[in-house]
């Protein structure tokens, strides 16, 4: 199900109001590491969340970041276009395919809506992590 983003303000948990196009500090947590993306806020989608205080499933906002990100395509230089994989020798690959790094802005849905204004603190931005 695809959900609607609203292009609203949101107020984190350290009473910071902050606005749709601010830069924000996005600050994420998986397999026990902790990653801090510079990005802009570009507003939140409302979903059932877990709500710990009541044990039950509520209508929660998610917030949604866009952050700077690339990925890495390889290019076919013999037949001018982006190399397929399939059926092709190691030697082939070598001479004629090249990497490229390519540089795009990824959204991201924060799943603990901790976002920081781009100019908080070092000891705020310290105790959100």
């Amino acid at each position: 199900m695809k959900r609607e983003r609203k292009i609203l303000p949101y107020t984190n948990k350290f009473g910071d109001v902050i606005n749709p196009g601010d830069t924000v500090y996005a600050i994420t947590t998986c397999t026990k590491q902790t990653c801090i993306n510079k990005g802009e806020y570009i507003g939140y989608v409302e979903r059932d969340g877990y709500d710990y205080k009541t044990k039950s499933y509520v209508k929660m906002p998610f917030v949604q970041v866009k952050v700077p990100a690339e990925r890495t395509e390889y290019f076919d230089t013999l037949k001018n276009k982006k190399y397929d994989w399939a059926g092709y020798t190691k030697e082939y690959f070598a001479e004629h395919v090249e990497r490229r790094d390519i540089a795009y802005d990824r959204i991201t849905t924060l799943q603990y809506n901790n976002i920081l204004p781009s100019n908080t603190s070092v000891e705020t931005l310290a105790k959100a992590v």
